[in-house]
């Protein structure tokens, strides 16, 4: 017996633009960055004379939340405050919520350096889905939270992209 996949489509404009992905990342960025300095003035207030290690506490429950923040509630239907204030939400191809473990593949992806940034946007211009390399090797799509889908049956293909002299194999569902 053979399974096949199926996935999701939307419309071109219902899929994440690059510059909503960067507002995206840049409203994301300064929330962890305000909640960095806040973690450390409450850290410093609280807990000044108890230990002889800086801001111990902080840094822990920072990267903490931190990582919850950009895992599970970027694939809640709450999303991120720049996902709220932006009205997108992460899928999987297939349509449904991403799983935990795909969304820290995607993070860990997008955090190996700064060269993603400029893969990222070279590759978004190669599809339909406006993806990214840390989309596309996650099999994950960014869209408007309001988004109607033009299908729910389309198959899931892979595809072969020669991309900075590098053999890349992806899966897509559009078609």
């Amino acid at each position: 017996m053979k399974y096949t996949d199926t996935g999701i489509i939307f419309k071109d404009s219902d899929y994440a633009s690059f510059f909503t992905r960067v507002i995206i990342i840049l409203i994301d960025i300064a929330f962890l960055f305000l909640l960095l300095i806040a973690s450390v003035f409450l850290d410093d207030f609280l807990y000044q004379s108890y230990y002889t290690d800086d801001y111990v506490v902080s840094k822990y429950v920072f990267m903490m939340f931190t990582f919850f923040y950009l895992t599970v509630l970027k694939a809640s239907e709450f999303g991120t405050l720049g996902q709220m204030l932006t009205k997108t939400k992460i899928l999987h191809i297939n349509g449904k919520k991403p799983s935990i473990f795909v969304m820290i593949f995607r993070l860990i992806f997008w955090s190996v350096g700064p060269l993603n940034v400029i893969a990222d946007i070279a590759w978004m211009t190669l599809n339909k889905e406006k993806r990214t390399v840390r989309d596309s090797v996650s099999n994950t799509i960014v869209v408007k939270k309001n988004a109607k889908p033009l299908s729910t049956d389309a198959e899931i293909k892979n595809v072969r992209v020669f991309f900075f002299g590098l053999n890349f194999l992806y899966r897509t569902a559009a078609s």
